[in-house]
């Protein structure tokens, strides 16, 4: 999403093919293909999100259950 700098453009006078490599399976997995990889982040985090919150609502059921 223009955020990242790659690795080539950062070091230009030795690119090697193991920066290469890290560009290609580190760096494009992560970010995504463009705007549908953005979508899915953004759904992930929600989810994510989702998950701390019900698992939190759990957690403060049980003590309760347990208090009584």
């Amino acid at each position: 999403m223009g955020i990242h700098t790659r690795a080539g453009e950062a070091i230009e006078e030795t690119f090697s093919p193991l920066l290469k490599l890290w560009d290609m399976i580190l760096v494009d997995v992560h970010y995504g293909p463009g705007t549908g990889g953005a979508l899915y982040h953004i759904v992930l985090g929600i989810a994510s999100l989702w998950v701390v919150a019900s698992g939190f609502v759990i957690f403060l059921r049980i003590r309760a259950r347990q208090k009584e």
